[in-house]
């Protein structure tokens, strides 16, 4: 039998409402109708106006057919019709797609026939891109193309749509009903990843994640009621980190920003930044180091206690330095397209103000804790699907990728080296290349992937001995066979061409091992010391060996024995660097 609190007592509309960010501007437009909603220029609109204008656009589009499902697509900068789009299109139960202003015209026309757009509000600024998108798409299936004019504009102005947006907006009632979605998990926007690997990836956000993270962010920032938010982050970006629903929920202020520069910038901080309630913004790194480093003369009067978010990359101690000289005080936060923008945050503690600023920007520098409303954040070790300690160090993908290209560049060169005076250049690019996929990426993999079948034979390798010098030598010696032994051998000394360019080289060579050797520990631990320590020590030792036993078999020293040994130490320590220690 169920227990009594499962009987009789389903979910129903009384009880239950779904979850969506759509409840927000209705019930501020409600409470607070005449507080002031957005700011662009001379325009100032308040929630109810603003409020109505969703209704209208909502209402437009569902005259023009569009509705659960339908996707919607606005290439726009942070404007008005911007923010009205993160409520008006959703509302009919239709999907976001806000387009990434910086993006070419094959990119946009991809992101068109992949979300399979039905309607598409581009400003003026980008009409042009916009009309080369028009004509790259593949898919026959008509669009709506809608001019959202804007007086700030002052560029070349292109129509390229039928109607203006304002006049698209009068078609609307004033009146529509506004309805939260049925389901919580439908969609409310797309929006893409970059495609550094190809075309990009769409990321669908559902109402009830937009909602959880909005609200994240007032508990996160503590956000106060009737905050000002200054649009230096692009809405377009997750959704402007889903701040267009917070600042709907705060019944704050939108200051909009067509242009992101250091004059524009402080000009409105200085403009609204002077109440009772701090300005907030949201800005990349670049941006913030932008105002850091600003003329002096631009940042004269304004306001102490401004609030700005910073995330994509830790703020250096340079930053937090200068932020804290502007007066303003910065929170660091991570996140990704996949999860709504900013996930986790570095919750500062009072205790970090005492201590000096290094140490400050190390503690400030973690990725953080997990918001609020998030059930869990943890970093898995990808080989054995293990969280990592939330205080251990990481290394970011492509940090690791590129790394891995390093090696595999570096092996190309050492192979090259015994045959690059012999070979024509055309010849040593296609070898190279077809020898890096065909022979260099499996051996990697049999060494160092975790199922690699070297690896699970107990082959160690600590930073490239194996899957580098080892198989370089061999194919250094395979294409050394075949093309043939060089004019002069065994005849004639092969003495380098110039002694102290081959010192230098030796020396750069050395020094250039310990990025290598320390870099494979993966953190600035002690097993990096390590590696470094064992290097050095390796290839001094065998320096001085390869020198005595010149001098014990030859009579004499030489040069070029000094850097063969010191190589030939570099070589052997590489695939244990991080494995031999003292024992005590």
């Amino acid at each position: 039998m169920p227990p009594i609190f499962d009987t009789d007592l389903p979910k129903t509309a009384a009880n239950y409402a779904p979850q969506s960010p759509l409840a927000f501007i209705e019930r501020t437009a409600e409470v607070y109708p005449n507080r002031l909603a957005v700011v662009h220029g001379n325009l100032r609109q308040n929630w109810l106006e603003t409020f109505t204008r969703c209704r209208q656009l909502a209402s437009a589009l569902e005259k023009h057919g569009i509705g659960k499902g339908d996707t919607v697509a606005v290439m726009l900068p942070n404007t008005p019709p911007m923010v009205e789009a993160h409520f008006g299109i959703p509302v009919t139960g239709a999907v976001l797609n806000a387009l990434n202003t910086r993006l070419d015209a094959e990119t946009i026309a991809f992101m068109l026939d992949h979300g399979e757009a039905k309607v598409v509000i581009v400003d003026p600024e980008f009409a042009g891109t916009m009309q080369k998108a028009l004509a790259l798409r593949t898919s026959s299936a008509p669009l709506l193309v809608i001019n959202a004019e804007d007086v700030l504009y002052s560029g070349d102005s292109l129509r390229i749509g039928s109607i203006n947006y304002d006049d698209f907006l009068a078609t609307g009632d004033a009146n529509y009903a506004w309805k939260l979605p049925d389901d919580e998990w439908d969609a409310i926007a797309l929006n893409y990843t970059s495609g550094t690997t190809g075309n990009p990836k769409g990321v669908v956000y559902h109402h009830r994640g937009a909602a959880a993270n909005a609200v994240s962010n007032i508990l996160e920032w503590d956000m106060p009621k009737h905050a000002v938010y200054l649009w230096t982050l692009p809405m377009f970006h997750c959704n402007g980190w889903c701040f267009p629903w917070t600042v709907a929920a705060r019944a704050g202020v939108n200051v909009c920003l067509r242009k992101v520069a250091a004059p524009e910038i402080f000009e409105a901080i200085r403009s609204h930044g002077h109440g009772d309630v701090a300005l907030h913004y949201c800005a990349a790194p670049i941006v913030h180091g932008m105002l850091v480093n600003a003329p002096d003369a631009l940042k004269q009067g304004l306001p102490r206690g401004v609030k700005c978010m910073v995330a994509g990359a830790a703020p250096p101690a340079s930053m937090i330095e200068g932020m804290e000289a502007l007066g303003f005080d910065l929170t660091h936060v991570y996140g990704l397209t996949e999860v709504y923008g900013p996930a986790t945050v570095c919750a500062k503690h009072d205790a970090w103000d005492a201590l000096d600023i290094g140490e400050r920007a190390r503690l400030n520098g973690r990725q953080g804790v997990r918001y609020h409303l998030e059930a869990d954040v943890r970093v898995l070790d990808p080989a054995k699907r293990v969280a990592v300690h939330q205080l251990a160090a990481s290394t970011p993908e492509m940090v690791f990728a590129l790394y891995q290209a390093a090696f595999a560049v570096i092996t190309g060169a050492l192979i090259v080296g015994s045959f690059a005076e012999r070979v024509k250049f055309g010849v040593t690019a296609w070898f190279c290349g077809l020898w890096t996929i065909l022979v260099y990426a499996p051996v990697a993999h049999w060494v160092w992937s975790p199922t690699g079948w070297l690896n699970q034979m107990g082959v160690a390798d600590f930073a490239g001995g194996t899957v580098v010098h080892v198989n370089a030598g061999a194919a250094a010696l395979a294409c050394a066979l075949a093309v043939g032994a060089r004019r002069g051998y065994g005849k004639e000394p092969m003495i380098p061409a110039n002694l102290a360019y081959m010192l230098i080289g030796t020396g750069l060579l050395w020094v250039g091992w310990f990025g290598f050797n320390g870099g494979s520990a993966m953190g600035a631990n002690m097993i990096a010391g390590l590696a470094m320590v064992n290097t050095q020590v390796a290839a001094a030792s065998a320096a001085i060996v390869y020198v005595l036993l010149e001098w014990l078999f030859r009579g004499k020293t030489s040069l070029v024995g000094l850097a063969t040994g010191a190589v030939a130490g570099l070589v052997c320590i590489t695939p244990a660097a991080g494995y031999v220690s003292c024992r005590h």
